[in-house]
């Protein structure tokens, strides 16, 4: 069985990415796919060791300002991106 797991960005540590942790914990070879990831942020120190699949969002510019105006998209982003 193959596993992949998908969270919306990771841009911070918080609840949902708390999630995310416990199901990395149960696949922990699942690759994670999402929007984008901020480098440096608390969300990607967490999950540095595991396989982070960006979708395109990832190299617009300013991408980390314009998420939450832009959230919307975020659902055919990933579309496109799995």
């Amino acid at each position: 069985m193959r596993v992949a797991l998908v969270h919306d960005y990771l841009n911070e540590y918080g609840g949902a990415e708390r999630v995310l942790e416990a199901l990395v914990e149960l696949w922990p070879d699942a690759p994670i796919y999402t929007a984008f990831a901020v480098p440096g942020s608390s969300a990607a120190k967490a999950f540095a060791d595991k396989k982070i699949i960006t979708s395109w969002f990832q190299n617009i510019p300013f991408y980390n300002k314009l998420y939450s105006p832009l959230r919307f998209f975020i659902p055919s982003v990933l579309q496109q991106t799995i």
